[in-house]
């Protein structure tokens, strides 16, 4: 995961990768200074190979509001001296004081800045949207097995996550691995998501019928067959407003923006590109989820896999 990013970064990090092709797309990644031998961090790396040589393009990203000046130049540049980068790629959201676009044509830099978005029928969000929606899932599970017991009797048991699972065809797992796979799974995920957003209750039950042969360690260390598992699943909605600035950059009309919700925070990057696609990428505070498909509501809407037990 990234050390540090912002929207703005965000949403250049989609952009290469986007165009990269077959090179390699890093962001936020650590490379060892040749002089000092320590690791200095790199906004975003690209890495490809041509004609057997690697190459290897360092783009550092500005996202404030003023425009980049000469100073922030000749800091990229010292930085990038001794670092392992063929080439220094500077990108301004904000755009270049005339002073640093002389410095940087000198040196032979180059310098990407965002533009205004343009006003175009075929776009869905840039230009049109000024905020886009995201809704996470919070979901805490409760659950407990049925034992087979002697003379067909059946016990119910509430056992600790770490307690393991043994499947007949010698696969184990621990009972929490199980419920986490059994409420991620597809058939789940589709009837908690169609439920809320139709309004209704947030909270169902799921009977989990194992194949006979399945056991379970008790807390006394023997295995016990068990016949079911019942989760009973309590999941929370929540949505957040992300405000999205627009422009275009490397060809593309863009969107990008940032909100916060309870877990942390949310960035939102939009690529559209005329006939094509769109291009969406929601990055959590602990991680990424890539969207393929064309946005054709204002809902951006993403399920959060996994339960708190």
């Amino acid at each position: 995961m990234p050390k540090r990013s912002n929207a703005f970064q965000n949403l250049l990090h989609v952009l290469y990768r986007q165009l990269a092709g077959n090179a390699t797309v890093t962001e936020s990644k650590m490379l060892r200074d040749k002089v000092t031998g320590q690791e200095r961090e790199v906004d975003i790396v690209i890495e490809s190979e041509v004609a057997g040589h690697k190459i290897t393009i360092g783009v550092e990203c500005n996202a404030q509001t003023r425009k980049s000046c000469v100073e922030w130049v000749e800091r990229m540049r010292g930085k990038h001296q001794n670092l392992p980068t063929d080439k220094l790629i500077l990108v301004s959201q904000s755009g270049f004081y005339r002073s640093a676009t002389k410095k940087v044509q000198f040196y032979g830099i180059d310098t990407i800045s965002l533009g205004n978005a343009v006003k175009a029928d075929w776009t869905k969000i840039v230009g049109k949207k000024e905020r886009l929606f995201f809704e996470y899932y919070d979901n805490k599970a409760h659950y407990y097995v049925v034992m087979k017991c002697e003379e067909e009797r059946l016990e119910k048991w509430a056992p600790p996550n770490h307690q393991v699972v043994f499947f007949v065809d010698g696969a184990e797992m621990t009972i929490n691995q199980v419920v986490n796979t059994i409420v991620a799974s597809e058939q789940v995920y589709k009837h908690v998501f169609h439920t809320l957003d139709s309004g209704g209750e947030p909270k169902f039950s799921i009977a989990y019928r194992f194949v006979e042969g399945c056991h379970i360690l008790d807390l006394n260390g023997s295995k016990r067959e068990i016949a079911e598992l019942s989760i009973t699943l309590e999941t929370v909605k929540e949505k957040t407003p992300v405000p999205l600035q627009h422009g275009n950059a490397l060809g593309y009309q863009v969107s990008f923006g940032e909100g916060a919700y309870s877990k942390g925070s949310v960035s939102i990057a939009v690529l559209e590109l005329e006939g094509q696609p769109t291009t969406n990428a929601i990055r959590l505070a602990t991680g990424e989820l890539q969207i393929s498909q064309t946005i054709d509501r204002l809902d951006l809407k993403m399920i959060r896999e996994g339960v708190t037990t």
